[in-house]
């Protein structure tokens, strides 16, 4: 079964990419230093792009083409509204309306007299993460907000950058006791969510590939062959 897979190698490459055109235009209005910045990402960049490129096409006759199928199999306009509307609730249920904070912090980097640029890059990488998954095929499960993780870093820095400059009002003094009396309730709802959503009790449900590991040492001959998919790999560890 593909359904539960993600096309991660792809999704670096379009946030290289962003990166890449972001680098090539702050390079074009800030003067040769820039440049020089920006021609050493790529340099570093490109490399490891054209690499899964080539592997692509040479595995499956298209860098567009993964093990997954072809780009028009794994994506399509029409699952945007789905999985937009499926990511933010699943965010919210999960991570609390606390994020909504990182809104805050691209308002007032963008509003700000000289714009505040770390700020905005990092909200781009988060956009460009969520943009890949935003057409990519629909899933019913609150565990499939894990396709974003890699936009996670990204988004609690917005997000604390957020709440600071919504405490801007306050006596510098008084800002990290109000931070700790605004974060304390989603903390505590942190803790609880898992237990509830049953995240501890996960392993139970894991333990079969050791137990089936275990099953084949000790019972089957060492020239059995098995036809297995998501055992595989812990057959070979484990047995």
């Amino acid at each position: 079964m593909q359904t539960g897979r993600r096309p991660e190698k792809s999704v670096w490459i379009i946030v290289a990419i962003a990166l890449c055109a972001w680098a090539a235009y702050i390079s074009a209005s800030g003067g040769r230093r820039a440049m020089s910045k920006a021609a050493l990402y790529l340099a570093g960049v490109l490399p490891g792009v054209l690499s899964v490129m080539a592997i692509h096409t040479s595995l499956y006759g298209s860098p567009l083409r993964s093990g997954y199928g072809s780009t028009s199999d794994l994506y399509a306009l029409v699952n945007a509204p789905t999985n937009v509307n499926r990511y933010l609730t699943w965010l919210v249920e999960t991570e609390t309306p606390v994020v909504f904070f990182a809104v805050v912090a691209l308002a007032a980097a963008w509003r700000s007299c000289r714009r505040d640029w770390v700020l905005l890059v990092t909200a781009l990488y988060v956009a460009v993460v969520w943009l890949c998954y935003a057409f990519y095929r629909t899933f019913n499960d609150w565990s499939f907000l894990r396709f974003l993780l890699p936009a996670f870093p990204a988004m609690l820095a917005l997000v604390a950058a957020g709440l600071l400059r919504s405490l801007t009002w306050l006596r510098s003094w008084l800002r990290t006791p109000a931070v700790v009396l605004i974060l304390l309730p989603f903390l505590a709802f942190r803790i609880g969510r898992p237990i509830n959503l049953g995240i501890f009790s996960v392993w139970q449900v894991e333990r079969r590939y050791v137990d089936t590991g275990t099953y084949v040492r000790l019972n089957m001959p060492e020239n059995a062959v098995f036809l297995s998919m998501h055992q595989s790999g812990s057959l070979r560890y484990y047995a």
